[in-house]
Parts: C-alpha cells; sequence; structure tokens
C-alpha cells in the first residue's frame, strides 16, 4: 500500500518543480535502459558542473527515488547535474533493482557497465566535471553505490549509501583502484537491511570499518551528536567521522539511533525516519568536498577545534564568529534543502557578528570561506 501511495504521489508533483527533468534511454548490452535527468536553472554550456547519480532501491525506480529523497530542490540550488536511472525488472516480481549479487535474487545484468556507459552518454551531451561525479542510493542502490566504488574507481569521485551495505561476497572481492570517499547513513532499527548483518548483508559497523581501513584512515573518529530538533521521530544522529586519512579520503559514518529502513528528512514517512538532518543535504555537503580541480583557496579544510568558534549554538538572535589564524571573507547560511538564508560578505577579519534573529526555528548550515578554505557547522536556531 506505502508503494501505491508513493507512486500516486510522485504523478502529483507539480510541473514548476520537475520542468527541466527529462526522460531518457539507450541500449546497453541489449537492454534498454532507462533514466531521468535534471538540470538545474543555472545550467549554461560551457559551465562544466558535478554530477550526482541516485539510485533507487529494489521495487522500486527512478521517479520514485526522485520524490521520495527531494535531491533535486539541492541540486535546484547547488547548481549540479542530477540523474536517477532505473535499474532492470525483477524477475518474477513488481519494480526495478540493481545487480549486486543478493543471493535471493540472481541477477546477470552488467550494472557497472551500465553506469559508466550513462556517465559517458550525460558527458557527451552536457557539460559535466568529470573530476567530480558522485553516486548516492537508497537500499539496495546503496549496495550498488558500493559495488561502483569496489568496481569504478576511477570514473567515482565519491559515494554515499543510505540504508544499503555490501554482500558478504562482495565485501570479500572489493578490490578499489585507489581510495574513495565514503558516506554510510544507517538505523540501528533497520528491519530490512539489518544493523547486525544478516545473509546478504555485513554488519554496519564491519562495512565502516572496512573502508575505514581501505582508506588507511585512523581508527580513532570524531564523534558529534546532532541536536534532537525533532522529538516526536523517535531517533536520534550521531555522526562518526574517520577524518585522518590517506590522501584525506575521509570515512563518514551517520548512526541513526532507532532509525528504521528509511531516508532521513523525507516528509514521506514509511517507517521510523529521522528528521533531525536531512540525508541528502547532508550527502551533497560531503560530497562537495572533494573533486581535484578544485582551488586550494576554495577547499573545504579541517579546522582545528579551537581554530573557530561560533556560539552561542544553539542562539536565539544573534551569534558572535571568531576565527585564530584566518581571516573571515564570507558567511554563508543555508537551510537544509541547500537555500540561501543569509549571506555577508567582505567582512575581511577574525571576527563578525550575525544578527539572524529572523531565522525560523529549525537546523541551518553555516559555511565560512576563510583565508585558510571552507568551514562549516550545523547551526540551530530555538
Amino acid at each position: 500500500m506505502k508503494k501505491i501511495l508513493l507512486l500516486l504521489l510522485c504523478t502529483q508533483i507539480s510541473f514548476s518543480l520537475f520542468a527541466q527533468t527529462t526522460n531518457a534511454s539507450f541500449d546497453y548490452d541489449g537492454i534498454e535502459r532507462t533514466y531521468q535527468y535534471f538540470l538545474p536553472p543555472n545550467y549554461t554550456a560551457g559551465n562544466e558542473l558535478p554530477l550526482v547519480i541516485n539510485l533507487h532501491g529494489i521495487t522500486s525506480n527512478a521517479a520514485q527515488q526522485s520524490f521520495y529523497s527531494g535531491f533535486t530542490a539541492v541540486a535546484d540550488t547547488a547548481n549540479f547535474i542530477l540523474c536517477h536511472p532505473d535499474g532492470t525488472d525483477i524477475v518474477g516480481g513488481t519494480g526495478k533493482q540493481w545487480n549486486v549479487n543478493f543471493p535471493f535474487s540472481p541477477n546477470t545484468t552488467d550494472d557497472v557497465g551500465f553506469i559508466n556507459a550513462l556517465i559517458d552518454t550525460l558527458h557527451a551531451q552536457f557539460d559535466i566535471n568529470l573530476d567530480k561525479v558522485y553516486v548516492t542510493g537508497m537500499s539496495n542502490g546503496g549496495y550498488m553505490a558500493y559495488k561502483l566504488a569496489c568496481e569504478l574507481t576511477d570514473k567515482i569521485t565519491a559515494i554515499a549509501s543510505v540504508t544499503g551495505s555490501m554482500v558478504p561476497v562482495e565485501a570479500m572481492d572489493c578490490n578499489p583502484s585507489s581510495t574513495i570517499p565514503v558516506l554510510q547513513i544507517h538505523g540501528t532499527a533497520d528491519p530490512t537491511v539489518a544493523y547486525n548483518g544478516s545473509d546478504f548483508g555485513i554488519p554496519i559497523e564491519d562495512l565502516v570499518a572496512q573502508w575505514v581501513a581501505h582508506n588507511q584512515c585512523t581508527t580513532t573518529p570524531e564523534i558529534f551528536a546532532f541536536p534532537d530538533i525533532d522529538t516526536d521521530d523517535m531517533c536520534t544522529v550521531e555522526r562518526i567521522a574517520y577524518n585522518d586519512c590517506d590522501t584525506d579520503r575521509k570515512v563518514h559514518f551517520y548512526k541513526i539511533d532507532g532509525g528504521e529502513h528509511t531516508w532521513p528528512g523525507a516528509f514521506l514517512n514509511i517507517g521510523v525516519t529521522n528528521q533531525d538532518i536531512n540525508a541528502s543535504v547532508e550527502i551533497w555537503n560531503f560530497f562537495n568536498q572533494y573533486g581535484i580541480d578544485i582551488p586550494a583557496s576554495n577547499k573545504k579544510v579541517d579546522f582545528q577545534s579551537d581554530d573557530i568558534n561560533i556560539s552561542p549554538n544553539p542562539f536565539l538572535d544573534k551569534v558572535q564568529i571568531k576565527a585564530n589564524e584566518a581571516i573571515i571573507n564570507t558567511v554563508r547560511i543555508t537551510n537544509t534543502l541547500g537555500q540561501l538564508v543569509y549571506q555577508k560578505n567582505n567582512i575581511n577579519h577574525t571576527e563578525s557578528e550575525l544578527q539572524i534573529g529572523d531565522l525560523q526555528t529549525g537546523v541551518y548550515i553555516v559555511i565560512l570561506e576563510t583565508s585558510k578554505g571552507i568551514y562549516s557547522e550545523t547551526l540551530v536556531k530555538q
């Protein structure tokens, strides 16, 4: 019933929101492969943009994943190209799937080859920055993101999985050609892809540990507990961040304590859904750190705990920002959809006071452009 409701809701999205979403297809390996792509309003030929590929879960499809994750709103404001491809039809079932070697669903489809061809196809049509090609996915799509990290590392800049894992045999056989940034989001009460593992998914903490080891990260993470903004959602979020890694390829794990098989921040509740964060925004903020052509002055860098102080946080009406040994040039604040709600330019000082009491109660991201690089932090308005 929930799937039917989701499909019906997908058909009722306003035309204006998806006016630039286009359905397309091409033949790959004898199969017509379908996908949707979204061009942000500021897209112009000659200006290379990042590409995010967002993969649906098993029995779902591209349109449902687009609607459920709400990633289009982020692409619209953050200015990247977004693609939602379809897997292939489930034999004897409904919906579509990705071939990740599930033991319960034999599949010989070459989905790695399809995604590789999809990237090339989109690049041939549009100006895409091939140094900034990211893949995320829900459930089966999260599994597929890991498969691509293992087998298409030269094409994929970073991956993120929401409620996905790796089939044990896939985890054993994974041999990426290089390190790759990884973000995992998973609920401890997930009834579908069990947090503690199953025959078709390794335990989530083992999954994270495998990528920590592959990326040669130190095993002591930085832990941040997100404020429990929505006390009615029956779950909380903790970010476990392995930031000290070879070639700065970080591994972040968002542990949703009490969360189920859902996309945090989704307005459609199909289980215990965390509303303290927006997964699409968090994923983009993680992805946006990576791309080898980013100028050094515009890179998001790790600051020491005393380099930047933003207080009070949570705040009521104003916030004081102080930087140690860095000049603050610009302050931007976005909401959880990535939309700019405040900006202060030409500061050129180590301190700045923001009068932002008119912001609505909720969670925001404050982004500082400094002489040392980009710094961001979650900001909470009481």
